[in-house]
């Protein structure tokens, strides 16, 4: 999800990054007095960046609901701001 306003007011670091279509990386921050933990990346069967609109990202898994409908099991993992 994009940054709010106010977590960009406070500096905070966005540590996540969608790397093709399928691919997520967790960027560990340096911390002061402390040695830079490797990224850690996941793979998923599809995955969209912040900069992806709510209309893509329906268009893309609108099938996602036939295919429940049809019977078959469906999982859809989700993160984003509160009330989107």
């Amino acid at each position: 999800r994009p940054m709010s306003e106010s977590e960009r007011e406070r500096g905070c670091l966005n540590i996540l990054s969608v790397t093709g279509e399928r691919r997520v990386v967790l960027k560990h921050p340096e911390t002061e007095g402390r040695r830079k933990r490797p990224d850690v990346g996941f793979t998923y069967d599809v995955c969209f960046g912040p900069e992806r609109s709510q209309a893509d990202i329906f268009a893309d898994s609108k099938r996602l609901i036939q295919i429940a409908v049809d019977g078959y099991n469906v999982c859809v993992f989700a993160y984003g701001q509160t009330g989107s």
